[in-house]
């Protein structure tokens, strides 16, 4: 009666599910114990070769005599065909994870490589001084509505006279110069000259106690700041979100900034009153003569100057002292506002 494969020659196939037929022929099979002929006789419609691959193929008969198949445990059917595949599912899951794990470690090398490529966009780092003027010089030709600037420290007496022959320039072009020093600026003839020459060209410039950083903003479209955690001496940056919030900052600055117009002759003896309640407001901080100085944009040994004449004109000999008469005289009023603090946002 056609084909009686032997379950020992089942193929390692999946299974491709039992159909109709093989369904009527298994319960047939039951019911018949086993006697194919019986079975297949009430089974006018269905093809028996071909159910009876499919029950052999599941492992839910196996031949025990002449044209006689016995019906197995489906259960143990489906732990005979399932169970090599669900290990070898499981296998897959086991490999796939393992597989995950391993890709996973390297997103974090992506990621950096990521933000790197997405910071170089968006900005060009500059290795020295020398590659900074070259560039600033490039840009200075293109410039067509403004610089905003604000420098922590002057430049050398070199510097500058370059400088207020290629800024002069640029104002008589028209363009809007706000530049931003310390008070210190003030005190040295070459920088109080160069403030000076700026100002009666038509740059606009101010001065504050502390300026937290250098940066130069370009028609708000680029800024030059400092660069060096990334290697470089600077980086001219073209990203919008941070040029625009740079402006916040220098405009934060600038607005608490005084106007170099509202003094005279400063020359080498000026100390705004500013800087000394600048220092008290540091002192009262905890912060170091150092840390003092660096904020303030000013030499130790300039610092200490300034602090001696604290003490003579309050009359004191000690910082302790000094606080006390500072408190007394409101010096330290509650209402100080820090210049060097970063602008809300």
């Amino acid at each position: 009666m056609g084909c009686r494969s032997d379950d020992s020659t089942a193929p390692d196939s999946d299974p491709d599910g039992l159909g109709p037929g093989a369904r009527a022929l298994y319960a047939s099979l039951i019911e018949h114990v086993g006697d194919l002929t019986k079975a297949a006789a009430t089974l006018a419609d269905t093809d028996i070769d071909e159910a009876l691959n499919v029950l052999v193929r599941l492992h839910l008969v196996h031949r025990s005599g002449e044209d006689r198949f016995e019906a197995l445990s489906p259960s143990e059917a489906a732990e005979e065909v399932l169970g090599p595949r669900e290990a070898r599912v499981h296998q897959e899951l086991r490999d796939c994870a393992d597989l995950r794990a391993e890709l996973r470690e390297l997103a974090p090398l992506y990621r950096d490589a990521t933000r790197v490529s997405e910071v170089l966009a968006s900005s060009e780092l500059l290795t020295d001084g020398g590659e900074v003027r070259d560039r600033m010089g490039e840009i200075r030709d293109g410039v067509r509505q403004c610089i905003y600037s604000a420098h922590p420290t002057m430049a050398t007496p070199e510097v500058l006279k370059s400088a207020v022959e290629e800024d002069g320039e640029m104002l008589r072009r028209g363009i809007v110069f706000r530049d931003l020093y310390t008070h210190t600026a003030r005190r040295y003839h070459h920088s109080l000259q160069y403030l000076k020459s700026m100002a009666e060209m038509g740059a606009e410039i101010r001065t504050a106690s502390i300026i937290p950083a250098r940066m130069v903003l370009i028609d708000r479209s680029f800024a030059l700041i400092p660069a060096p955690t990334m290697g470089a001496s600077a980086a001219l940056v073209r990203d919008q979100a941070v040029v625009d919030y740079l402006h916040l900052i220098f405009e934060f600055l600038w607005e608490r900034g005084q106007d170099f117009s509202d003094t005279t002759d400063e020359g080498d003896d000026y100390v705004p009153f500013e800087i000394q309640t600048a220092i008290l407001h540091e002192l009262a901080e905890g912060r170091t003569d150092e840390a003092i100085a660096r904020r303030l944009g000013i030499s130790s040994r300039t610092l200490r100057r300034h602090l001696s004449q604290l003490f003579e004109s309050l009359g004191v000999d000690t910082r302790f002292q000094l606080g006390i008469a500072a408190v007394r005289r409101g010096l330290l009023s509650s209402d100080y506002e820090d210049p060097g603090a970063a602008p809300p946002v």
